[in-house]
């Protein structure tokens, strides 16, 4: 039942982000660190199992005011660039939705949630998507770019 409860709270989260993604057009932000256009936060993510070696990881967290999303990269058609999953780990960049420009921008922030990880076989995915598998994690931004396990 807690399961189903998850799903379904993901599911609406799905939804809300396709709506916003949907209405506005969509692109990242410029990192300003004048290299590869990222300067916000990564999420280390380790203990993957080695079934998934190959695979691509995205992460997601949702709420009312918060749309947080880790990804390569985000496009304007409702679709992300995911990241490689490669020995059980991947390092994947975060971003925000930055409502007052409507664009995705690098993550910086210090919030502390409950993200999903899902992991998908393609590269790039449409945000309605279903995943090939699925995760929650406790993630704390509080310090910088943290580390989680599987």
């Amino acid at each position: 039942m807690k399961q189903m409860k998850q799903r379904a709270l993901f599911m609406a989260g799905l939804l809300a982000a396709a709506l916003v993604f949907g209405t506005i057009f969509v692109g990242c932000g410029d990192g300003g660190d004048g290299g590869d256009g990222f300067s916000g936060h990564t999420l280390t993510v380790t203990g993957i199992p080695a079934a998934y070696n190959g695979k691509y990881i995205a992460a997601f967290y949702f709420d009312n005011s918060n749309t947080i999303i880790g990804a390569a990269s985000i496009n304007g058609d409702n679709s992300a660039n995911l990241v490689k999953i490669a020995g059980g780990s991947a390092v994947i960049p975060i971003y925000h939705f930055d409502a007052a420009d409507s664009s995705f921008k690098p993550y910086t922030g210090t919030d502390s949630e409950t993200f999903t990880l899902n992991i998908y076989a393609s590269s790039s995915v449409l945000i309605t998507d279903t995943p090939a598998a699925s995760n929650d994690v406790s993630v704390d931004f509080a310090t910088g770019s943290p580390s989680v396990t599987w």
